[in-house]
């Protein structure tokens, strides 16, 4: 008896083991983590890769301040390989200069609505009580007349979001959160339009502050969901 629970203890610890090596290739937890410029680096510690610098490298090793990998591809390719700087910092990732915060994935996407014949202007939207500007010509959102206590804080022509935004179909893009005296955060958004194409609604995880600095990303941020109201048609 004492000898099969010798076997069995031996069998946890080296199961224990290797999961734990997996998840220490890069010292870091699996998923995806962004940098202020919107670079991406992904992690899967249960295929081995880690996608860094445009690149998706397999068997990556960190040493000395260093992720190494020689097997990276692009697009299907081989590409060569990856040597950079490397530091984990709690729910961080430093690498050449900048800093990768942890981000959790984006929504499903909801089923898109079928294809409605009314189409309004790039005027007449409100968000926040702001009056905003949606252009699916330039897949842009920008503000027009700010509210009051958003003077000082943003400017008018200010990019709000930035992506697809035609009627009719599952949207995706870029979201900017402003704070004053900050520069504005940037953060990955899943859309869809409804009532008619008189309401759209974009979700992501928003950025979180300290400071000017952003620390985390979370569907607890309040710029997690961004809804904008067509006020012209009936």
């Amino acid at each position: 008896m004492r000898n099969i629970a010798f076997a069995f203890g031996l069998i946890i610890f080296s199961i224990v083991c290797e999961t734990t090596k997996a998840n220490a290739l890069v010292g870091a937890a699996d998923g995806g983590y962004r940098a202020a410029d919107g670079d991406y680096i992904h992690i899967d510690s249960k295929e081995n890769m880690v996608g860094v610098q445009g690149l998706d490298c397999k068997n990556p090793t960190v040493e000395a301040g260093r992720l190494r990998a020689k097997a990276c591809w692009s697009n299907g390719h081989i590409a060569g390989d990856v040597d950079v700087t490397w530091r984990v910092d709690g729910n961080a990732i430093e690498t050449e200069g900048k800093r990768y915060i942890s981000i959790p994935p984006l929504p499903q996407p909801s089923k898109a609505t079928k294809a409605d014949p009314f189409q309004p202007s790039e005027d007449g939207w409100l968000h926040n009580r702001s009056e905003v500007r949606v252009d699916p010509k330039t897949n842009s959102i920008t503000y027009l007349r700010l509210k009051p206590d958003l003077r000082g804080v943003v400017k008018a022509g200010a990019v709000l979001y930035r992506g697809d935004l035609k009627p009719g179909s599952l949207m995706l893009g870029t979201a900017y959160a402003f704070k004053q005296g900050c520069a504005p955060a940037s953060y990955p958004v899943r859309g869809i339009y409804s009532k008619h194409n008189e309401i759209l609604t974009l979700t992501g995880p928003g950025p979180i502050r300290k400071g000017c600095e952003v620390v985390a990303y979370s569907y607890d941020s309040p710029h997690s969901r961004l809804v904008f109201e067509y006020i012209v048609g009936d």
